[in-house]
């Protein structure tokens, strides 16, 4: 069972008992969807850390990038929701949409090796 529809099912006789059940689920869905996204991030951000040793500094660069602007999208949507200003959800929606060329450029970075050859330098290990 996913995390986001055990916690609603954890939280159902507040669900029952709100005076306006659809406020209430799309509220709690937001912070459980929001909550997830941020697990994700980390779990990217983890990823890159073990794993840099194995890129090229161009490629962990670029999936450093996308960590790091995912890291700040959700805290400004985080912001926005906890009311701090309606300017953190036009940065928070540029930083999503500018995700898109960040990914774009990893893409060709990976498409430069051919898949035979490793994408990261073990000349430079060796040498």
């Amino acid at each position: 069972m996913p995390r986001s529809i055990s916690v609603i099912t954890n939280q159902k006789d507040e669900l029952r008992a709100a005076s306006d059940r659809s406020k209430y689920y799309s509220e709690a869905m937001f912070w459980i969807e929001l909550n997830d996204a941020h697990s994700s991030q980390v779990k990217l951000n983890n990823y890159i850390i073990k794993n840099r040793i194995f890129m090229t500094r161009e490629l962990e660069a670029g999936f450093t990038a996308v960590s790091v602007t995912l890291a700040d999208a959700l805290m400004d949507h985080r912001f926005w929701k906890e009311g701090l200003g309606h300017e953190y959800i036009t940065s928070s929606i540029k930083k999503f949409e500018g995700l898109k060329d960040k990914i774009v450029e990893i893409e060709k970075l990976v498409q430069r090796y051919p898949s035979d050859q490793p994408i990261f330098p073990l000349h430079s290990i060796n040498d």
